[in-house]
């Protein structure tokens, strides 16, 4: 697990996020198809060019003639529902046509094919075409397969952590993976951590990713404000001088005004810096200096975007009829 402060929970690096359907009783329905002919002339069955030789083979879309019967209801039925695959048998899992059919619907559907066709180029590029996440279900040879780490990182930049070593390794896997998702980088290589080129990109795409850099790129200006450009609570990572530099700090409450909890103690007791907050984000009045949550000025603009912003300011000003006067305008429930 590693914390997404930009939603102030943890994200799961682990697999089974996805909404599954439960497919198991249902498989079992619909797989009755594959074991029974199709009528062609059926409203559910493919329309193409149908000629049926004796019920032995049937051309049909894609397979064309030497398609036999069972497997066009295969292809059918994983059209449908491409998880009932699970379900099938052996046979049918080891049957190419279906198996890339499936995975076009749902790459996690590599899953269920045979190990044979998780080992199989074709199959896979396939499944990760339509799910970068697939690669976990690849074979270790096509794990550490440059073409087939692409295809999935393209498409989803967590499938870095089911790559090899050695393409965790490699800059253009890396590079690719952190533009399509920043996080992908805690699955990178410590060199590549360490790669300007590499973290800045993933910061563009999320800046809490900084966190995943190391510690001389979290002290690098450029990095840091790379970073709090794209989310301001980023500035949680940054090196505690950085912390301290006025440019960023306001880059980062500009666009997050929670981001103020992460300044040095001088910023917190900057009026420009807390103003600047407060106006994003009034509750963030409770990281201000304690001068400043006497400030009548900022007080106002903290109540302002948030009535609640009153209980963080100074007891004095909690009494003054004007900041009072203001929270109620909101909500009677300011008293």
């Amino acid at each position: 697990f590693a914390r997404n402060p930009a939603s102030n929970s943890f994200w799961n690096t682990s697999r089974g996020c996805h909404a599954w359907i439960c497919v198991g009783a249902l498989a079992n329905v619909l797989m009755l198809e594959v074991s029974k002919p199709l009528n062609p002339s059926s409203s559910n069955a493919p329309h193409q060019s149908i000629a049926e030789d004796n019920g032995a083979t049937i051309q049909g879309p894609e397979g064309g003639a030497g398609t036999s019967t069972e497997q066009w209801a295969g292809l059918a039925t994983v059209r449908r529902h491409s998880l009932a695959l699970k379900s099938a048998s052996k046979e049918i899992q080891a049957d190419k046509k279906i198996v890339i059919e499936a995975v076009k619907q749902n790459g996690l559907a590599l899953q269920y094919a045979s190990m044979e066709l998780r080992a199989d180029k074709d199959v896979v590029m396939e499944a990760a075409r339509r799910d970068g996440e697939a690669l976990q279900y690849a074979s270790k040879e096509l794990r550490a397969d440059k073409d087939v780490v692409l295809q999935a990182v393209k498409q989803d930049g967590g499938a870095l952590q089911d790559a090899s070593k050695e393409l965790q390794a490699d800059k253009d896997v890396v590079m690719e993976a952190v533009k399509q998702n920043g996080w992908a980088l805690q699955y990178a290589t410590s060199h590549l951590r360490a790669d300007k080129d590499v973290v800045m990109e993933a910061v563009r795409q999320s800046g809490p990713s900084l966190q995943f850099a190391n510690e001389q790129l979290q002290a690098d200006k450029d990095v840091v404000m790379g970073a709090v450009k794209q989310d301001g609570r980023a500035l949680e990572y940054a090196e505690s001088q950085l912390r301290a530099d006025k440019d960023i700090v306001m880059e980062a409450v500009k666009l997050h005004g929670w981001a103020l909890q992460y300044a040095s103690e001088e910023l917190q007791e900057d009026k420009g810096i807390v103003m600047e907050a407060v106006k994003r984000k009034g509750r963030a009045l409770q990281y201000a200096g304690e001068e400043l949550r006497a400030d009548k000025d900022v007080v106002l603009a903290a109540v302002q975007e948030d009535v609640w912003a009153l209980e963080d300011a100074s007891e004095e000003l909690q009494a003054n009829r004007e900041v009072v006067m203001e929270a109620v305008k909101k909500t009677g429930y300011a008293l």
